[in-house]
């Protein structure tokens, strides 16, 4: 399998209430909740020719757009880790890539298509979907609206974990 080739880094200075959305629709997206003032963008991908990958600011929303164009990827071919400041706004929006949200205070809608989904340690209000895979919580104070495509359960040991059916 090719060698990962980093993405270019991006800074983009940040605001308390400001929206940031992201969207990747294969891979992996890491965020992670920072007390400076700067959002920062990091990952890797496996085809740097197949991979559509910008970071934007339209007026007072950042957009952060990763699409992989190749097929038949047997690891995971676009990676994102993005360093949050606290109080944004985000929204992350994926098809068959895997969302993880670690220290984060803010707002968050977290939605995947096929991609799993796990919060950690998240305050803030939160609405998480995934149709087809699974979502799971711990150590969260937040208002939360999760949904999934399939019936769920709730385990509380350690943690909330909400899972389709296997």
């Amino acid at each position: 399998s090719p060698a990962p080739t980093a993405l270019e880094p991006r800074t983009v200075q940040a605001e308390p209430g400001q929206r940031v959305l992201i969207q990747l629709n294969e891979g992996e997206v890491l965020l992670t909740g920072t007390d400076a003032g700067e959002l920062r963008v990091e990952g890797v991908t496996i085809a740097s020719d197949q991979t559509n990958y910008s970071v934007e600011q339209y007026g007072d929303e950042i957009r952060i757009i990763a699409n992989y164009s190749g097929g038949g990827a047997n690891v995971a071919p676009l990676r994102l880790e993005v360093s949050l400041p606290h109080g944004l706004t985000v929204r992350v929006e994926t098809e068959a890539a895997a969302i993880t949200v670690h220290d984060f205070n803010g707002d968050l809608v977290a939605a995947s298509t096929s991609g799993n989904i796990l919060l950690e340690r998240i305050q803030g209000s939160i609405a998480a979907r995934s149709s087809r895979s699974s979502l799971s919580v711990a150590s969260m104070r937040a208002r939360l609206k999760s949904e999934t495509g399939k019936p769920w359960t709730i385990s509380y040991l350690p943690f909330v974990q909400r899972r389709g059916k296997e």
